[in-house]
């Protein structure tokens, strides 16, 4: 996969395109002062559910236009842990599992969470299609999901994702 940072990724937000019923949007920023040879970025929504979503089109993002790729494969999947801090970290792990082992980018989620048992549970629907270098605009080779400066925060205001992928 070619590497190809883009700079006007940096210091700006994204904003995903589905509004809620009280016009707030789900977002993600990449963090330029986090690190300097990895991507870093902070994701924020209303619901653990959309934070979830917002930081897998970040995550995905730093590997490959989100606009680029087509929603041909449909992928479920579920996650389990003992946190919900963990279960992030496991959730954004499995997309670069399925983009190193099927060549696969997941661009649309739908996302359940639970806690059963003492255990977080995560299922996963979600959309994209294999990697295509003619027709898809890539970007990082996202080796990993990091544990350092990884947070997840839940507040008055929300929930709030700190992340850091190795390139």
């Amino acid at each position: 996969m070619r590497r190809r940072r883009r700079d006007h990724r940096r210091d700006t937000r994204h904003q995903c395109l589905k509004k809620r019923k009280n016009n707030r949007i789900m977002s993600y920023t990449f963090l330029d002062e986090l690190t300097y040879a990895d991507i870093a970025f902070e994701a924020q929504a209303d619901t653990l559910e959309e934070l979830f979503i917002s930081a897998a089109l970040a995550t995905t993002e730093s590997m490959v236009a989100l606009d680029s790729v087509e929603k041909k494969v449909e992928k479920n999947f579920s996650v389990t842990e003992s946190t919900e801090e963990a279960l992030l970290f496991s959730f954004l792990e499995e997309l670069v599992i399925f983009k190193d082992s099927e060549q696969l980018f997941l661009t649309a989620f739908k996302i359940r969470i639970e806690q059963k048992d003492g255990k977080y549970h995560c299922k996963v629907s979600a959309k994209g299609d294999t990697i295509n270098t003619e027709t898809q605009e890539l970007h990082n080779d996202v080796k990993a999901v990091t544990m350092h400066h990884f947070t997840l925060e839940h507040s008055a205001e929300g929930w709030k994702a700190t992340v850091i992928l190795d390139v």
